[in-house]
Formats: C-alpha cells, sequence, structure tokens
C-alpha cells in the first residue's frame, strides 16, 4: 500500500459511514432486503459481507450465476460460506445457448464485444427476476476505479445496474482496505478481477485497450485520489482519454451510493486533454 495513500483514507471511519448510508438508504425506500450476485471476487465479496451486517444474514440472498460451468465457483461457495446468508444458484447457460442460437440463426458472427457483455447482461435480468420475487432491492458491486478505467470497465445495464451501489464511491484499493477492514480472507480480497470471458485480467485489458503499458489500478488509484503515482504524461492523457469515453455510462445509471469526502482527480481537473 502506498505510503501517501494509507494516511488519506481512514478504513474505519469510510466503513461506519458506508453501513450508515446503506442502513439509512434501505430504510427510506422501504427495502428490508437485498440481492448480490455473488463471483468470488473482492467487489462482491465485499458487497455481500456489508449487506449482511447492515440487514442480518437472513435478508440477503447470495446468487452464484455461473455461465455453464465457472472454474472458481469454489470461491463464491467460500463467501456464502462466510456470510452464512440465503444462497441459489441461477445458471445463465441455458439462456446465454438460446440467446446465441437465435442471433446465429438471424445470420450473426458472435464476436467478443458480444460474448464478454451479454452474460453480465444476462445475469443483471436473472437478478432483477428474483427481486421481483423475494421483494429485495439488487445491490451493485461495481468501484470507482471501474467507473474511471478506460470507456468505464463495466457493462452498460449489467453489472453497471442495480438498486444500491455499495463501492461505487471507492477506488479498488480502498474495496481491498474494506475487505480486510471487515476480516475477509485475503485470497478473496485480493483476487485478480477479470470477467471470467475473454481470458485476461481487467488490468491487462484496460493496458491493451488504452496503450498505458503495465497499468494497474493500485498506480491508477493513486492517480484518482491525487497521490503520487508512476503514470507519464502520455499515460495521463490516454486514461483521461478513456474517462471520457466511457463517461456517458455514468450519468445513464446513475445509482444512489455514498460518496466519501475525499479528492477525485477525474471529477477536479480539465478533461480537454487529447492524445
Amino acid at each position: 500500500m502506498n505510503a501517501n495513500y494509507t494516511p488519506l483514507f481512514k478504513v474505519e471511519d469510510e466503513c461506519d459511514n458506508l453501513k450508515t448510508h446503506m442502513f439509512e438508504w434501505f430504510s427510506s425506500k422501504g427495502f428490508k432486503k437485498a440481492i448480490v450476485g455473488v463471483s468470488g471476487g473482492a467487489d462482491s465479496t465485499v458487497c455481500c459481507k456489508l449487506a449482511c451486517d447492515v440487514l442480518g444474514p437472513g435478508n440477503v440472498f447470495a446468487v452464484r450465476m455461473p455461465n455453464g460451468t465457472q472454474a472458481d465457483i469454489c470461491d463464491a461457495n467460500k463467501v456464502i460460506e462466510i456470510c452464512d446468508c440465503n444462497e441459489m444458484t441461477l445458471n445463465i447457460g441455458e439462456m446465454f445457448s438460446a440467446m446465441n442460437t437465435q442471433f446465429t440463426k438471424a445470420g450473426f458472427d458472435l464476436n467478443d464485444a458480444y460474448k464478454s457483455n451479454s452474460p453480465a447482461r444476462l445475469r443483471m435480468t436473472m437478478l432483477f427476476g428474483l427481486s421481483a420475487l423475494v421483494g429485495a432491492a439488487v445491490i451493485n458491486t461495481c468501484n470507482l476505479s471501474e467507473d474511471c478505467a478506460w470507456g468505464n470497465f463495466s457493462t452498460l445495464f449489467g453489472d453497471n445496474a442495480g438498486c444500491y451501489a455499495c463501492l461505487q464511491g471507492f477506488t479498488k484499493t480502498e474495496v481491498r482496505m474494506i475487505g480486510e477492514y471487515l476480516g475477509l480472507p485475503h485470497d478473496l480480497v485480493w483476487k485478480t478481477p477479470n470477467d471470467g470471458m475473454c481470458g485476461k485480467s481487467d488490468e491487462a485489458r484496460i493496458s491493451e485497450l488504452s496503450g498505458v503499458k503495465n497499468f494497474t489500478y493500485a498506480e491508477f488509484d493513486k492517480f484518482i485520489r491525487g497521490c503520487p503515482h508512476s503514470f507519464s504524461k502520455c499515460d495521463i492523457q490516454r486514461l483521461i482519454h478513456g474517462y471520457r469515453i466511457g463517461k456517458f455510462k455514468n450519468k445513464i445509471v446513475n445509482i444512489d451510493h455514498y460518496t466519501p469526502m475525499l479528492p477525485n482527480t477525474f471529477e477536479h481537473m480539465s478533461l480537454t486533454v487529447t492524445i
């Protein structure tokens, strides 16, 4: 952890503030239950634990949603065991297969963008279907780093949808700090993020798309919070350009969330930079 970053983020205070905001939101909207799609990654793990702490495990539904088979399903199982909440598996494999068949019959070749984003949208459809059945609010699991990364590194109306966004105000670094503070296992909190589809980590994919060599969320988060970082001027131009490309997603999907009173470079700098 960067020495300049750690004093900036008071994890105990921010975690308490987040839980208070979350409790007040659920109370004000009349929801007593929450639904979290759990993959076994850091974001969904932290969201599930927060929901259980705020609402009680008996009011939280943790949902596994493999696309046929999921190699790391054991990590999702571990989350559920830790949280001791309601759990179920809703497999999207047949839905995705049927969708593929229809597009293939219509004469389309299924490209990588379709294959990567469609499962995320099907998963969100599944979660909102469950929401109607059990009367629960769907938790969004995206974080600030994803929202600011190249093109907004989430799927529009897929993983960036939901009713309440636990982590939208926090960088990936801060999410991990919250996870550690909550006592969650190190291997889940520090699990390398990936979409489970393209075969690459999110960081490797962002590096590929942006042209920023060896992109990491750790360095990107320092940049977001105005801390010393290792990015070159050219890197910064590319990062700003990528943010501008994806900013429309944030405007379309503006989910209620707690925002810590911390610096955000993207909100305060001029975004007129070109490459």
